[in-house]
Order: structure tokens, then C-alpha cells, then sequence
């Protein structure tokens, strides 16, 4: 039988990169706002994906008013929907010095605003949701054409296209794990066509230097140069997500898929950027 899957949040960026994958084109997108306001689709959901998230508690104290998964949880939680959270990375805090390698197993020690609101929102619904309905996704970064976004490339895209420049304030041998979204929609759909309660960790599962990874950004671009005002380490990780792959088969994700992704996210916003000038 066929689960009817509705994903919250129908104009954030992953929500989108969902509706343009074709293995999720049946599935409903609903915004938080009409979500919460009346609970008719309800009836009509097996699985639920939350992608919306308050902005104040990116950088904000926690506020169960302000926090739509636990909103949720309180109209779901006496339903049969088994319900999928996007979480964070940031709720294990910093990654071990020597591997730099972060599992399922490892303590949570937030140490941002985010990272804390995140670990809150996991253990409200933990509380609310019975453990056999909640799967709870602690994501990397999930990355695409996103220039205007507060994150990582969205400022890295910001900078290249306006002043010709990669800046970081990092050291040039920091690792970081990314993801590209359109793999990250890949395995949401299949989590979603099989999902399967407690915790996973969901990333690209190797890490990739700030250096290299700018160096191919502006090999692709065509010009441009690099700055490091830093050599800060801080924020460093790897996701293990062994665990994931042989819960839901998901398939592997290479350093070459990884920059012929870069590649691909930086041709679409030059082409997004030239379309907007004409």
C-alpha cells in the first residue's frame, strides 16, 4: 500500500529540492503556517517531513512557541503518521580533535543557539511521539544553488559572484562534510518509502578541505582568487552514516559526485544570476 507522505514547509530550500525530484511528486507540500492553522491533512498523511524551521532560533534562546516541530508533535502526536525530523549536526557540538568523525553513538554537547534549539526540539518529540513513529535525521551540510542563503555556500556563492573572491576566515585544511541536495532529496524519498524509527545521521560521510574544495569552485567558475584570514579549525566534522546506508540502502556518495555536484550548483547560478540581469 502506498503511504501518502506531506512535507511542512513548502517554500524552504530543501522542501523544494524535494518537488523537482520525480520520486516525490505525488507528495503533498503544505506551508507551516496553513499547516498549523487547520488539520484536514492530517487525515490524509502516513508520513510526515518537517523542512520549517524559526528563524529566531538559529540564534535565539528556545521557544516552544517559536518551534514548529514541537508544534506539530502537539497535532500529531495521537496520530498514526510516523513523523521525520530534520535535526542538526550542531547537536553534537564539536567533532573529536584527532577523526573528526561524529556517530549516533557520540554525546550531544551543542555549543551554538542553533545547536541547542535543535537538541530541545529532538527531545520534545521524543517525549511526545512514540518511539516506533519518530525518525530523527541529524543532517551536515546539505548544500545547492543557494546564493542569498546564510550558510556556508550561500556565502560562498555571495562573495564569488560580487567581488570575485573566495574569503574565509578557516584554515585552509579544515574538513567539513557536505552534501549536495539533490542527493540529500534522493535519500529522503527513500527514508521516506521505507522509514524506520530512532536516530541517523545523513551526510556525504567524508569531509573535504576548505582549500580543495575552493580550489575546484574557482577552477569551475573560471576566475577569481582565494583569501584565509584564519586558521581556526573550529567546526570541523565528518558523519559516520553507516548506520543510515544499511537502514535504508542508501546509495554511496563519492568525492567525484561531490564536485561534479559543486560543478553543477555553480553553473546554475551563473545562469540563474545572467537571467536575472536581462
Amino acid at each position: 500500500m502506498t503511504k501518502t507522505v506531506t512535507v511542512i514547509g513548502r517554500g524552504s530550500f530543501l522542501s523544494r529540492m524535494l518537488q523537482n525530484h520525480k520520486q516525490a511528486q505525488h507528495w503533498r507540500f503544505i506551508g507551516h503556517e496553513e499547516a498549523l492553522a487547520e488539520t484536514a491533512w492530517m487525515d490524509k498523511t502516513d508520513i510526515l517531513i518537517n523542512c520549517a524551521f524559526h528563524p529566531d532560533l538559529r540564534s535565539g534562546p528556545y521557544s516552544p512557541i517559536k518551534d514548529v516541530d514541537f508544534l506539530l508533535a502537539g497535532y500529531t502526536q495521537n496520530r498514526p503518521i510516523h513523523y521525520i525530523m530534520l535535526s542538526s549536526r550542531a547537536v553534537y557540538g564539536p567533532a573529536p580533535d584527532r577523526t573528526l568523525i561524529l556517530r549516533e553513538d557520540s554525546p550531544a554537547a551543542p555549543d551554538t543557539d542553533y545547536g541547542r534549539n535543535k537538541y530541545m526540539s529532538e527531545q520534545t518529540l521524543t517525549e511526545m511521539i512514540p518511539a516506533e513513529r519518530l525518525t530523527i535525521l541529524r543532517m551536515g551540510n546539505i548544500f545547492g544553488a543557494e546564493r542569498g542563503r546564510h550558510t556556508f555556500f550561500g556565502a560562498m556563492l555571495d562573495s564569488l559572484l560580487t567581488d570575485g573572491k573566495l574569503q574565509f576566515d578557516i584554515a585552509p585544511d579544515a574538513q567539513r562534510d557536505f552534501l549536495y541536495a539533490g542527493q540529500w532529496a534522493d535519500y529522503m524519498t527513500r527514508i521516506a518509502a521505507r522509514p524506520k524509527a530512532g536516530l541517523y545521521n545523513i551526510g556525504a560521510g567524508f569531509g573535504i578541505t576548505t582549500q580543495d574544495l575552493a580550489r575546484h569552485i574557482i577552477a569551475v567558475y573560471g576566475k577569481g582568487k582565494i583569501e584565509f584570514t584564519g586558521q581556526s579549525h573550529t567546526g570541523q566534522f565528518i558523519l559516520d552514516i553507516t548506520k543510515a546506508r544499511q537502514a535504508f540502502q542508501l546509495p554511496a556518495y563519492s568525492r567525484q559526485m561531490l564536485l561534479d555536484d559543486c560543478k553543477r550548483v555553480i553553473e546554475q547560478t551563473v545562469s540563474d544570476a545572467r537571467r536575472v540581469r536581462v
